[in-house]
């Protein structure tokens, strides 16, 4: 999809959990996979929370704020995360909280976006992060998003997410993934601050280059329309060979391209280089693949 048009706004459905306290700082930089110590007031930053063996547990944004730190991700996920830090909790003083109806969440993207930005209120908390084309913006609740604003499709969202390589947790990453997986530990995680659950296996997974599999952008070859779409969760087939090589994990079609586009991740062997590759569907059209990054 092109986003040459001079502003376009999404409404995403997300949930938003504040966390508080005493210690809340020193606690979320100690099992978090990004440096929360070093963030400043108003910053946004990617992170994780991870398991041991370096699975994602969550995916979220965290977001700097005078007095607490807003932890972003997926509709339905504060309760989630909320249980999930709890059990890191000893004695540290951290309160944690469900703010996601206090809150609403746009998606601008276009040449004119900070244009629009503007027009939000002082209130509204904006996030400009460099490894994305777009930049989000949370605003009060009871804030009117600006006059004449018409909000996008749901459908061209999720265009732009996927010809932009943007994995959503719960849909592309689960607990099953590895963060070095989805390559997104440059952007989720620190390099300097030290230990924190899983670091040891990231270090360890980027000083041997040893990945059993890894995301990928698809292409289909030919035009192809959008009622046989491969289902999510579709096999991945070595085009020569027929052997199960990876998983669909989305999907949709591009009318800008005439063709379907997807996201999905590849054994280890098939990632390193663009392949042609076949998605197990009812016409087995074949597909390109390329980095996500």
């Amino acid at each position: 999809m092109s986003t040459d048009r001079e502003v376009i706004v999404f409404g995403l459905p997300f949930s938003i959990l504040s966390v508080t306290g005493q210690d809340h700082i020193s606690f979320l930089h100690s099992i978090l996979s990004q440096d929360i110590a070093g963030m400043q007031t108003g910053e946004w930053r990617e992170t994780t929370l991870l398991s041991a063996t370096s699975h994602i547990m969550a995916l979220m944004t965290a977001i700097k704020t005078k007095n607490s730190i807003l932890l972003l991700s997926g509709a339905g996920q504060a309760e989630l995360i909320s249980k999930k830090l709890a059990r890191f909790i000893i004695t540290e003083d951290v309160q944690t909280q469900d703010i996601t109806t206090e809150w609403q969440l746009l998606e601008v993207w276009g040449p004119q976006r900070e244009s629009f930005l503007k027009q939000l209120s002082p209130a509204a908390q904006i996030g400009r992060q460099k490894h994305l084309k777009c930049v989000r913006a949370l605003l009060p609740a009871s804030e009117k998003i600006p006059a004449e604003t018409a909000l996008g499709l749901e459908s061209a969202r999720e265009m732009l997410r996927i010809e932009n390589g943007m994995l959503a947790y719960g849909k592309d990453i689960n607990e099953t993934i590895m963060l070095s997986e989805t390559r997104l530990e440059k952007i989720a995680a620190s390099e300097t601050k030290g230990c924190y659950p899983g670091q040891e296996v990231v270090a360890k997974i980027e000083t041997y280059k040893r990945l059993n599999r890894c995301f990928v952008k698809l292409i289909w070859d030919s035009a192809s329309d959008k009622i046989n779409l491969p289902v999510e969760g579709s096999a991945i087939l070595d085009i020569e060979s027929g052997d199960e090589i990876g998983c669909l994990t989305s999907r949709t079609y591009s009318p800008f391209l005439k063709k379907i586009i997807g996201l999905g991740w590849l054994k280890r062997g098939f990632f390193e280089q663009p392949i042609k590759v076949t998605v197990k569907s009812e016409t087995n059209i074949t597909a390109e693949t390329s980095a996500l990054a």
